[in-house]
């Protein structure tokens, strides 16, 4: 996750009464989130879905395996 979007998981973590040392505890409360709630002129749905999906599995590189492995020349 992006360090610019931190503060939206901030500000959904203070909506669901859940610290932030907490959240990889219960990730699927974020499921519940109204994501039109945390739009903003820089932020949309899809970046938000983006953002929830990372809560429910830390760690997941969304970028296609080529992206994350060098590149093998002959």
């Amino acid at each position: 996750m992006h360090p610019e979007s931190y503060f939206v998981v901030e500000k959904m973590a203070r909506n669901l009464n859940v610290q932030l040392d907490r959240i990889a505890e219960n990730p699927a409360r974020f499921g519940s989130v109204d994501l039109s709630e945390y739009v903003t002129e820089t932020i949309g749905e899809p970046t938000l879905r983006d953002i929830i999906s990372e809560l429910e599995k830390p760690g997941r590189d969304p970028r296609p395996n080529s992206a994350t492995q060098p590149s093998r020349r002959m």
